[in-house]
């Protein structure tokens, strides 16, 4: 079984699918759905959803799927749990090309702060820890760049989403 998050503004709706070769049961909010998916060129798609046939265009850009569907487009954003948890770490993403945020994943103490203001990190490097239920967790950043600027303290108490850091390129 395979994981998936459709993320929508501020929320996830979790997606499981199962099954090869075109057969596929997806589970989404409670219910089951039984799909057959057969490709028909590289953008183009024949999907039986509960015995109804669709055609469906889509693209994939980066985790963004573009969909047309019955002349209605929409864009969804398909997350693997790690890159939802990522997201939920590090927040919605970039306000601009050359600078992130990073966020609280839970609400803690934070402990201490490994970085300057001004200093060149590296992916992975850590930022700075933060204790939530008596466990120190170490954040890390996602990608390389420059600290932008450090919005929290040692000992300061955060909530979940409560944005700590902010890394520009």
């Amino acid at each position: 079984m395979m994981k998936y998050y459709l993320k929508r503004e501020d929320r996830y709706e979790e997606i499981d699918i199962e099954g090869a070769g075109g057969k596929l049961r997806v589970s989404a909010n409670g219910r089951h759905y039984a799909v057959d998916l057969v490709p028909i060129d590289e953008k183009r798609y024949s999907v039986v959803l509960d015995n109804r046939a669709y055609l469906v265009e889509a693209e994939i850009q980066k985790n963004a799927v573009h969909l047309l569907l019955n002349q209605c487009e929409r864009v969804v954003q398909v997350l693997n749990p790690q890159q939802k948890l990522e997201s939920e770490i590090f927040g919605k993403g970039e306000k601009s090309h050359s600078e992130s945020e990073v966020r609280a994943p839970m609400p803690g103490l934070i402990l201490r702060i490994e970085v300057e203001a001004g200093q060149e990190i590296a992916a992975g490097q850590p930022l700075l820890v933060i204790e939530a239920m008596k466990m120190e967790n170490e954040i890390r950043a996602a990608s390389g760049g420059a600290v932008k600027e450090i919005l929290v303290q040692p000992h300061q108490a955060v909530e979940r989403n409560d944005i700590l850091i902010k890394i520009g390129n």
